[in-house]
C-alpha cells in the first residue's frame, strides 16, 4: 500500500488506527492480525518518481501481481499544478512502474464516470477529442511552466471542463490508454460514490464528498436549498459495490490476458463505466424523497434546525398598472383580503414581500416601464409567462393591437435582453385559429391577411378611427379583433422568439378552479361564467348554444399549473439543444401546448346543461329573482324569438314594477348587454372545435408521479358532475358573497320552492296565449318562410341579401343545398348562393349523376355515391335526415338538403374571363386568369399540346383529372418523360371522383389501361388530412417501370364542364428520383418529414449508407408513427438511433410481390444493413386487398403504402417505428403469427398471466410454430398432450423451463460472451435453473420460411444444438429470443398408467 503522513500523522499512526475504524471491525473479529499481511510502502503520488525508495521500488517490481491505483485528488478547486501533479502524473508514474512488474497480472486505473462530463451521453469509450492539448503535452508544459503560470493558464486547457478534478482525470485515462496499452489493463469509471449499503457494515462514510454532503447537512438541518434538477438522473453508487466491481474488473482483465495473450499489446485498455442503471434509475426527486421520508426514523441529536430541503423562487415581478383609479400598491395590497390568496397566507403571511411591483402598462411604448425597472429585469430574471392581454370581442382593433400583438412583441424584444432567460411562455388562446375546424398545435401565417409587421407597422402611420374603420378588411374571416390579435401574436412569438427558449400555451374556456388554491373561485363574469351565473340568478332563461358541440372547458388552477408545465419543460429542453448545440434545433419554432378537454373525458354543451340542472337546486342562491331554468337553441332564428318571451317582454314587466316602486329599471339593460354578447359569441357557441394535444400530452408522460399530482393539470381527471357542482358552490360564495351556512343554504331553498310555484302558476296561464300566437304567425306564415326557418343561421342571412335566391324560393321549383353552420366555419372564401341552388325539385332518390345549379353558367353539380352509401354533391355529403321537402304558394314543389361542406365553384380573377363550357382542356389553357393560388400549369399544358391529346381532356362526360402544377417540375428532365401514355395514366375516364366520396385506397383504371400497359389510380387519406393520389404500374414497359408513384393533392375538388379536376403536386407514373431525392421532396409537410429529419439527426452516416446502395428498400414510418414518448430518449442517442434507422434499410430491391414469392406461407425473413438484424414480412390477401406486416426489433408495423418505386429501390411507408418496443412479453407473444402455439399453450395453461408484469424483466426463448411441428415428428405422443388441456399442468411446466425471470434482460450477445468462460451458463428460471451455453454459428438456413447464408446464434442444450431463429425480439418488459426447437425432452410428460 503506497501511503504517506498526512495532517501531521505518521504512515505508522495511520495504519494503527485501523484497530479502532468501525470499518474494519468485521474483518478485525474474522482476523485480528489482518494488518500483518499489509506493507506499507511510504511514498506520494505528486513526488518524482512517486517518492518510493530504490528498496521498495525492487520490492514492488519483483512481487506485486495486481495493481489497483486509486490515488487522487478530488477536489473540485484544487489548483491546475497540484491536481496535473497527483492525478495525471502519478497516474503515468504508476503505469511506469507496473510496466516493470514482472509478474504482474492486472492493473485497475479507478477514475470517474464525469471524467468526460462535456458530453451528455458517454460511452465505455475515450474521448481524446474533448481535450484541448493530448496528455504528453500538457505534462511537458507542468515541468517548465511555474505553478503560477501554469495555474493562471486553467481557463485556456480547461475550455468546456468544469473544473480541474474532471479535467485531470480525463488526461488521466489518456495516459492509460497510451502508456497501458501493453498491459493487462482497464479503466474503472465509478458514479457518485455514496456510504457503504451492506459490507463491510452498512451505511458507513468517513467523508463528506459529494452527495454525502448534501444529505448530512440536510438531516442536520443546516442545508435547506439545493440546486438540483429533480427530473435528473443522481448517478449514485455504494462504496462497497465499487469496490466490489474494482476486484471483479481487476479479475476480468487477468482472465482476459490469459486467454488473449497473441494480441493484448495492440488492444487500448477496456473502460467500465459504473452507475445506476436503466432497470433501476434513481433521480434527485428520489433522493430528496427518501431522505425527507426518512429523517424522522434517523433524526441527529446534534441537529440545529428542523430538517427540510426546498427549491425556491428568490423574487416574483408583475408588471401592473392602475386600474379603475386604482393605484398599483393598493391593488397589491387588495390582496390580502382576496380569497384566491387566504391559502398562501396562512403558509406564509409576508408572500407579498417576495412580489415587486413593476409599473407598465402592455398598451404604451416600451411596456411603460422604467429605465430603472428595465435594467433590473434584464439582469435578474429567468421566467418570463406573458399573460396580459384585452379578453374582449368587440374591443377597436387599434386597442387590441396595441395590447395585444405590439405588447407581445415589445415583451419578446425585452426577453431577448435577459441574460438568464430560461424559459419564455406565450399565454394565446386554443381560438386564436377560430377560422378553422381542427386545430393543430400549429401556427397558421396563412390564415392571416398580412403579417404582424406590416399591420403594426400600419397601425403607426394610420389615425385610430381609420384603423378602427378598415378593420374588416383585416379581419377578414376572424369573427373579432380578440381572436385575430392573438393570432398576429402568435406570428409575433414564431418570427422574434423563435432564438429564445419559448413556447405558446393555448387554453381553452377558462372556467372556475377545481381544487386550488381553493375549489370554486373566481372572480369575473367571462364566456361560460356569465351563462352559469346568470342562469342559477334567474335572470337567463335561453342561450345560443350547439348540444351535440364540445365545451372546451378548462379549470383556471388547471391551466396555472400547465402554464408552469410548459415553463419547466421548455427550459429542459432548451438545456438539451444548447447541449446538442445544433443550429436546427436553436432556430426551432416555439412549440405550441394546446389545452383543451380531451378525448378521453370529453364534455358537450348538453352535459353542461344537465350537471347544472342537478346541481342547482343544492347551492341555490339567496338573491335569486326568479326560478332557474334554461332553454337551449343552436339556430339564431329560434334564439331571437325566444328571447322575446323568455327575456324581453319578462324584463319590460320587472322594470315597470321597479319604476312603480321607484327605483331604477335595469332588466332592459342587462337583457340587451347579454343579447348582444350571445350574437358575438355565437361562433364560439355553436360550432364543433376539435384540437389535437399531441404536446400537451407528451408533457404530462414527461412529468413524474410526483409532479402530476403536484402540478395536476390532466383533463382526463376531471368529474364534471363534481366540477359544476364545485363552479356553482364557487360563484355561490365568491360572485355573489353569500356566506355557505346551513341558514343561508335554507333560506335560499326555501326562496327557490317559493319561485318554482310562481313559475308553474306563470306557464299554465301563458299556455294558451303562446299557442295561439303559435298558430296565428304558423298560418299566417308562407310555406316558403317556414322553409327558411329551418334553414342554419348562417346561410339563412346570406340567402335573405340575395333577390335571385329569394325569386327562386317564391315562385319556382327548386333543389336547394344548404351547408351547416359548422360548414362555414370551415370554409375559406365567398360563398355563392345560387351555385347552392337547382332549378328542379330532387329528392335524394331522384338525384341522378349531375344537376345544373342556378349560378351564372348554370355549372354542373356531380353527385356521387360514397361510403356506407351516403350521396355527395361534389365534395359534400347530404345528411340523410335532414332533407325537408314542402310547396310555396306558388304550389311549386321545393326540397332542402342539409349538406356538410359549402359548395365551391370554380371562380376567375376577372369578371371578363369566359367561364362558360369550361372543360379540362379550356381549364389548363386558362388557369392563369383562375383562382388557383399560386399553381401554375404551363408545363403539363405544354406537354398535352405537344402529345397532342387535347381531346382526350376535351372529350364531354364526366371524368377526373389530375394535373401536375409547375412546382413539380423542378427536375428539369422531368417534363420530358411525360409521353402520351403518361398523360392517359393522369385521367381517370367515365368516374367523377371527389375527395371526400372517394373510397379509400381502391384503384381505378386509368385510361393508361391497355394490353402492354396497365395503370391505376387511387386516393387515400393521412392521418394528418392531407389527400394524397397514386398511380400503380400494375404491367409495364421499357419507358414505364412498374411500381406506385405518390403526388399529394395541392388542390382538390375543382369542378368542370366535364368532370373534376385535382391538382397535384408532382407528376404520376415517373419514376425519376433515387430513394434518398425521395426522402429530401418531403423535408417541408411531406408524408415523411419527421422520418428524414431524424435520418439528418442522427449525423451523415446513415444517408451514406443508403447513398452508397446501388439496390435499396426503406420501411419509411410514417410522421404519426413518431408521436409516441418511449422514441425521445432514444432520438438523443445518436448511436442507438442510428441502429434502429439501419433496421428500416434493406440491401435489395424488394417490392411486395417479391416478398410474396418468398415462400407459400407468406412470411419471409429478410436481412437489414444492421448488423444480425432480420426483418420478418407477412402477406394476406391478394391484389389491392393485400396486407403487409413487419416485424422488426420486436415491433409488428402493418405496411401503409407499398411499393413507391425509385430509380434505386422501393420505399414502403409502415405506421410504427421498427426497433422501438411498444408492447409487453403477452402482448408481442399474443399479435406475432410465427409464435402462436407458444401464446395457445400458454393461455390454457395460465401462464401468459404473468407476463404483462412492467415491473419484471423477463427473458423468454419462443419455439417458433415449426419448432413445435418438429416435436410432433420427435415425439408425437407427448406433442399431441402438450397442446391438451387435460395436461395443461406439464405444458405450464415445459413453458417454464424456458423463462427467465432477473433483474435484467439477457441479450443473445451477452449470453454468448458469458459462454465464452464457462461450460455452461445458469440462468434463473421458474422451473429451477436453466443451463445453456450459447455459441455464434455460419451456415446455410433454408425452410420453407427463408433460404439465404445465415451467421447468428445456437443454443446448446442437453447436447442438442437449437438455432436462434429471431434472437433479441425487445419488448417494453423483456426480451423474447425465437428459436427452432422447443427445451423439450420426451421425458418432460409423463403420464402414468393409472
Amino acid at each position: 500500500m503506497l501511503i504517506r503522513p498526512k495532517k501531521g500523522v505518521s504512515i505508522r499512526d495511520r495504519i494503527a488506527k485501523w484497530d479502532t475504524d468501525p470499518v474494519f471491525s468485521v474483518l478485525l473479529k474474522l482476523n485480528p492480525k489482518f494488518s500483518d499481511r499489509v506493507t506499507a510502502i511510504a511514498g506520494d503520488c505528486a513526488l518524482p518518481d512517486l517518492g518510493i525508495s530504490v528498496e521498495d521500488r525492487k520490492l514492488l517490481v519483483n512481487e506485486v501481481q495486481i495493481v489497483l491505483h486509486c490515488a487522487a485528488t478530488v477536489r473540485f478547486d484544487e489548483p491546475l499544478h497540484v491536481a496535473l501533479d497527483i492525478n495525471t502524473r502519478g497516474t503515468l508514474l504508476v503505469v511506469q512502474l507496473a510496466k516493470e512488474m514482472r509478474r504482474l497480472e492486472t492493473f485497475v486505473h479507478v477514475s470517474t464516470a464525469f471524467s468526460n462530463c462535456v458530453i451528455h451521453h458517454i460511452n465505455e469509450a475515450y474521448y481524446p477529442d474533448n481535450l484541448t492539448c493530448s496528455s504528453d503535452k500538457v505534462l511537458k508544459l507542468r515541468e517548465i511552466l511555474s505553478n503560477d503560470l501554469i495555474d493562471n493558464m486553467s481557463p485556456a486547457f480547461l475550455k468546456d471542463f468544469p473544473n480541474t478534478y474532471t479535467f485531470t482525470k480525463a488526461l488521466a485515462e489518456q495516459v492509460v490508454q497510451k502508456e497501458a496499452s501493453g498491459l493487462p489493463a482497464c479503466i474503472f469509471r465509478p458514479g457518485l460514490i455514496l456510504a457503504t449499503f451492506k459490507d463491510p457494515i452498512p451505511g458507513w462514510t468517513d467523508n463528506l464528498y459529494g452527495p454525502i454532503s448534501l444529505l448530512h447537512g440536510g438531516v442536520y438541518g443546516v442545508l435547506r436549498v439545493m440546486l438540483v434538477d429533480k427530473k435528473a438522473r443522481a448517478h449514485i453508487v455504494p462504496v462497497d459495490y465499487c469496490a466490489n466491481m474494482v476486484l471483479s474488473t481487476a479479475w476480468k482483465t487477468a482472465v482476459e490476458n490469459v486467454q488473449k495473450k497473441e494480441n493484448v499489446s495492440l488492444k487500448d485498455p477496456p473502460i467500465y463505466n459504473y452507475a445506476d442503471s436503466d432497470q433501476n434509475p434513481v433521480k434527485w426527486l428520489n433522493f430528496s424523497k427518501a431522505v425527507e421520508d426518512r429523517r424522522f426514523d434517523y433524526p441527529l441529536e446534534k441537529m440545529i434546525w428542523y430538517p427540510f430541503l426546498h427549491t425556491t423562487i428568490k423574487r416574483i415581478y408583475v408588471l401592473i398598472r392602475p386600474k379603475n383609479g386604482v393605484s398599483i400598491s393598493e391593488r397589491i395590497v387588495a390582496w390580502d383580503t382576496d380569497p384566491v390568496f387566504s391559502v398562501l397566507l396562512k403558509l406564509n403571511p409576508k408572500f407579498s414581500d417576495r412580489v415587486t411591483a413593476i409599473a407598465g402598462d402592455c398598451g404604451l411604448p416600451d411596456l411603460g416601464i422604467s429605465v430603472e425597472d428595465r435594467k433590473l429585469l434584464v439582469t435578474e430574471v429567468q421566467i418570463v409567462l406573458h399573460c396580459a392581454a384585452t379578453v374582449r370581442f368587440d374591443e377597436p382593433l387599434h386597442v387590441a393591437l396595441d395590447i395585444n400583438t405590439r405588447g407581445t412583441l415589445l415583451v419578446v424584444q425585452l426577453a431577448k435582453e435577459m441574460r438568464r432567460l430560461e424559459t419564455f411562455v406565450h399565454v394565446s388562446t386554443a381560438f386564436s385559429n377560430c377560422v378553422i375546424h381542427h386545430i393543430n398545435e400549429a401556427y397558421y401565417p396563412e390564415k392571416l391577411a398580412c403579417t404582424f409587421d406590416k399591420i403594426l407597422e400600419l397601425r403607426e402611420m394610420l389615425s385610430n378611427d381609420l384603423i378602427d374603420n378598415i378593420a374588416p378588411a383585416f379581419l377578414k374571416d376572424f369573427p373579432n379583433t380578440y381572436t385575430f390579435t392573438k393570432a398576429l401574436a402568435e406570428q409575433v412569438v414564431q418570427k422574434e422568439a423563435s432564438g429564445l427558449p419559448a413556447c405558446i400555451f393555448r387554453p381553452a374556456m377558462i372556467f372556475v378552479t377545481l381544487k386550488e388554491p381553493i375549489t370554486g373561485w373566481t372572480d369575473n363574469l367571462y364566456g361560460p361564467i356569465s351563462i352559469l351565473y346568470g342562469y342559477v340568478l334567474g335572470v337567463l332563461h335561453v342561450t345560443l348554444l350547439d348540444k351535440n358541440a364540445r365545451a372546451h372547458i378548462v379549470p383556471v388552477d388547471y391551466c396555472a399549473n400547465m402554464v408552469l408545465s410548459t415553463a419547466w419543460n421548455t427550459a429542459v429542453e432548451n438545456v438539451y439543444r444548447k447541449k446538442n448545440s445544433s443550429t436546427k434545433f436553436l432556430l426551432k419554432d416555439p412549440t405550441i401546448y394546446n389545452y383543451a378537454t380531451s378525448d378521453k373525458n370529453p364534455i358537450k354543451w348538453l352535459n353542461f346543461s344537465n350537471a347544472v340542472d342537478a346541481q342547482r337546486l343544492v347551492y341555490p342562491l339567496e338573491q335569486m329573482i326568479w326560478y332557474p331554468f334554461l332553454k337551449i337553441y343552436n339556430k339564431l332564428c329560434d334564439f331571437e324569438l325566444a328571447i322575446l318571451f323568455y327575456h324581453i317582454l319578462p324584463g319590460y314587466v320587472i322594470d315597470m314594477v321597479l319604476r312603480l316602486k321607484g327605483q331604477k329599471p335595469r332588466m332592459i339593460r342587462i337583457y340587451n348587454k347579454y343579447h348582444k354578447n350571445m350574437k358575438d359569441l355565437a361562433l364560439f357557441a355553436i360550432t364543433n372545435w376539435t384540437f389535437s394535444m399531441n404536446n400537451s400530452d407528451h408533457l404530462l408522460e414527461c412529468m413524474t408521479s410526483e409532479d402530476r399530482k403536484l402540478f395536476e393539470c390532466d383533463m382526463n381527471s376531471v368529474n364534471w358532475d363534481e366540477y359544476f357542482g364545485v363552479a356553482l358552490f364557487g360563484m355561490r360564495e365568491y360572485l355573489a358573497k353569500e356566506k355557505p351556512t346551513e341558514e343561508s343554504f335554507i333560506s335560499a331553498r326555501k326562496t327557490l320552492k317559493r319561485f318554482h310555484t310562481y313559475h308553474r302558476i306563470v306557464q299554465a296561464a301563458a299556455c294558451g296565449t303562446v299557442v295561439a300566437s303559435i298558430w296565428l304567425v304558423v298560418r299566417g306564415t308562407s310555406t316558403a318562410k317556414t322553409f327558411r326557418r329551418l334553414m342554419p343561421v348562417r346561410f339563412y342571412s346570406l340567402l335573405e341579401q340575395n333577390p335571385v335566391a329569394n325569386a327562386t324560393l317564391a315562385l319556382r321549383s327548386c333543389t336547394i343545398f344548404v351547408p351547416t353552420n359548422e360548414a362555414f366555419q370551415r370554409h375559406n372564401g365567398t360563398t355563392h348562393v345560387l351555385y347552392h341552388i337547382t332549378t328542379a325539385a330532387f329528392s335524394q332518390n331522384q338525384l341522378k349523376t349531375s344537376v345544373s345549379s342556378d349560378m351564372e353558367g348554370n355549372p354542373p353539380l356531380y353527385i356521387t355515391n360514397g361510403r356506407n352509401g351516403d350521396i355527395y354533391v361534389n365534395n359534400a355529403r347530404i345528411i340523410p335526415s335532414l332533407s325537408v321537402e314542402l310547396t310555396n304558394r306558388e304550389g311549386k314543389r321545393q326540397v332542402m338538403h342539409i349538406i356538410d361542406e359549402v359548395l365551391e365553384p370554380l371562380t376567375a380573377k376577372s369578371s371578363t374571363t369566359d367561364m362558360n363550357n369550361m372543360d379540362a382542356m379550356k381549364f389548363m389553357r386558362h388557369a392563369d386568369q383562375l383562382n388557383l393560388g399560386n399553381n401554375g400549369l404551363r408545363t403539363y399544358r405544354s406537354q398535352v399540346t405537344l402529345m397532342k391529346k387535347e381531346s382526350l381532356y376535351e372529350s364531354p362526360g364526366f371524368h377526373t383529372f389530375l394535373v401536375p402544377v409547375d412546382e413539380g417540375f423542378k427536375l428539369s428532365t422531368r417534363s420530358s418523360l411525360v409521353d402520351a401514355k403518361v398523360i392517359d395514366g393522369h385521367v381517370i375516364p367515365n368516374t367523377v371522383i371527389f375527395t371526400a366520396a372517394s373510397q379509400h385506397d381502391e384503384p381505378k383504371t386509368s385510361a393508361a389501361f391497355e394490353d402492354q400497359l396497365k395503370v391505376t389510380v387511387s386516393f387515400f387519406r393521412q392521418k394528418d388530412g392531407k389527400m394524397y393520389v397514386k398511380s400503380n404500374t400494375i404491367s409495364g414497359d421499357a419507358k414505364h417501370p412498374q411500381g406506385v408513384v405518390l403526388a399529394e393533392i395541392v388542390k382538390a375538388n375543382i369542378p368542370i364542364r366535364n368532370g373534376v379536376v385535382h391538382l397535384i403536386h408532382r407528376p404520376l407514373m415517373i419514376i425519376d428520383t433515387t430513394v434518398t431525392q425521395f426522402l429530401q421532396e418531403n423535408t417541408e409537410n411531406g408524408a415523411l418529414r419527421k422520418f428524414y429529419e431524424v435520418i439528418m439527426d442522427a449525423g451523415g452516416a446513415v444517408l451514406d449508407g443508403i447513398n452508397s446502395l446501388s439496390e435499396v428498400t426503406i420501411l419509411a414510418p410514417s410522421n404519426e408513427a413518431w408521436n409516441i414518448s418511449s422514441i425521445d430518449n432514444i432520438v438523443r442517442d445518436r448511436k442507438r438511433m442510428t441502429d434502429i434507422l439501419n433496421m428500416h434499410i434493406i440491401k435489395d430491391r424488394l417490392n411486395v410481390e417479391k416478398i410474396r414469392q418468398k415462400n407459400a406461407n407468406m412470411i419471409a425473413q429478410v436481412p437489414t444493413v444492421n448488423n444480425r438484424t432480420f426483418l420478418y414480412f407477412n402477406v394476406k390477401g391478394e391484389g389491392s386487398d393485400a396486407v403487409v406486416t413487419v416485424e422488426g426489433g420486436g415491433v409488428n408495423a402493418t405496411v401503409l403504402q407499398a411499393d413507391v418505386a425509385q430509380t434505386n429501390g422501393y420505399v414502403h411507408i409502415i405506421d410504427r417505428v421498427l426497433g422501438v418496443p411498444h408492447t409487453t412479453v403477452l402482448g408481442k407473444l399474443s399479435t406475432d403469427p410465427m409464435m402462436s402455439d407458444t401464446y395457445k399453450m400458454g393461455e390454457f395453461s395460465h401462464f401468459n398471466d404473468q407476463l404483462n408484469n412492467t415491473q419484471r424483466r423477463y427473458t423468454f426463448f419462443v419455439p417458433r410454430d415449426k419448432g413445435w411441428q418438429k416435436t410432433e415428428l420427435d415425439y408425437p405422443s407427448a406433442h399431441k398432450k402438450l397442446f391438451m388441456r387435460d395436461f395443461y399442468y406439464h405444458s405450464k411446466n415445459l413453458l417454464e423451463r424456458h423463462l427467465v425471470i432477473a433483474d435484467h434482460v439477457y441479450t443473445m450477445k451477452d449470453l454468448a460472451q458469458m459462454s465464452l468462460t464457462t461450460d455452461s451458463v445458469v440462468l434463473p428460471t421458474l422451473r429451477d435453473s436453466l443451463k445453456v451455453k450459447v455459441e455464434e454459428e455460419a451456415g446455410h438456413l433454408h425452410d420453407e420460411y427463408a433460404s439465404h447464408e445465415w451467421t447468428g446464434y445456437v443454443i446448446l442444450w442437453n447436447y442438442k444444438k437449437i438455432n436462434v431463429y429471431r434472437p433479441d425480439v425487445e419488448c417494453t418488459n423483456g426480451i423474447i429470443h425465437v428459436i427452432d426447437y422447443p427445451l423439450m425432452e420426451e421425458k418432460d410428460i409423463v403420464v402414468s398408467g393409472g
